[in-house]
């Protein structure tokens, strides 16, 4: 059965993998934060927005390249390579990330803790508008 559901609220429910996302073709929108999970994988090709904060996540490949706000705070990531050229927004406080490599040409917004190295991009750019390093 397909669903015809933009946005979905799976947060705070204590799940350990998100379900089958397939069966919601037209989602756009997708909140999976303060769960335990520690991948997110499958996600559909329109998402254009994800916020999986508070989650025990390692890795964040193969998002859809449509995705253009990213809110992945307080997990256990430590790189995030191959970002949706079109991503808008970064939030990636408390993580374990050292560096921050290749981000998108579009990038407008990136908050991100502190310590950090690779941000010889900005010197480059002058699409990022605002940018919040935390200690």
């Amino acid at each position: 059965m397909i669903y015809d559901v933009i946005e979905l609220n799976l947060s705070s429910k204590g799940l350990t993998e998100l379900p089958d996302l397939s069966i919601y073709p037209n989602l756009r929108k997708l909140y999976c934060y303060q769960n335990n999970l520690t991948k997110i994988d499958n996600l559909p090709n329109g998402l254009e927005f994800l916020e999986c904060a508070n989650n025990l996540i390692t890795n964040l490949d193969n998002l859809p390249s449509s995705l253009k706000e990213l809110y992945c705070c307080n997990n256990q990531l430590t790189k995030l390579d191959n970002l949706p050229n079109g991503l808008r927004i970064l939030k990636c406080p408390l993580n374990r990330i050292i560096e921050l490599d290749c981000l998108p040409c579009n990038l407008e917004i990136l908050d991100c803790s502190y310590p950090l190295t690779g941000f010889e991009f900005l010197k480059k750019s002058k699409t990022v508008i605002r940018i919040a390093v935390k200690n």
